[in-house]
């Protein structure tokens, strides 16, 4: 759960709650509209990676200026198993990072929306970086599988 507080809103338009799991890359998860007057908000985060969540805010006020809040963090413990592509949207390099138990000869695929095979990366460890600066702009689907898991994430190129 994330909370925040605000003193006055006069001049604020609204809020956009960023998470990331390495505290570089960010993205938006969601936005709220400023109330205009001093007020508490409260985010659940339903889909926190395992372990290390970095947040922050980014206060967009009514003439288009932006603020950023400073970072802070919240450590999920977990003994289950998870895949994460980041950043997303991605431009040209995206990290895949597996957390938990990996099972033997684990792999990325990045598909289209059709299921068609981009690409192909065998895992070395449990991060790998996979270069996206050759596909066109839109939607993919970056799979991965290893002996005992399967997991599909949806990743945005822009």
């Amino acid at each position: 759960q994330v909370d925040w507080n605000t003193l006055s809103e006069e001049v604020s338009d609204k809020f956009e709650l960023q998470r990331s799991a390495d505290g570089k890359n960010f993205e938006t998860i969601t936005t709220r509209a400023a109330n205009g007057r001093a007020s508490h908000y409260t985010y659940v985060d339903n889909t926190p990676v395992p372990g290390t969540n970095y947040y922050r805010l980014l206060l967009k006020d009514v003439n288009n200026k932006t603020i950023y809040s400073e970072v802070v963090k919240a450590i999920v413990k977990t003994t289950g198993f998870t895949v994460e592509a980041y950043p997303n949207p991605v431009s040209n390099e995206m990290t895949v990072r597996v957390y938990g138990v990996k099972g033997a000869k684990g792999q990325v695929q990045i598909t289209d929306l059709t299921g068609k095979v981009l690409k192909t990366v065998q895992m070395q460890s449990s991060e790998e970086q996979i270069d996206m600066s050759s596909l066109a702009s839109g939607i993919y689907l970056m799979k991965y599988s290893d002996a005992d898991h399967t997991q599909t994430v949806r990743v945005s190129k822009k």
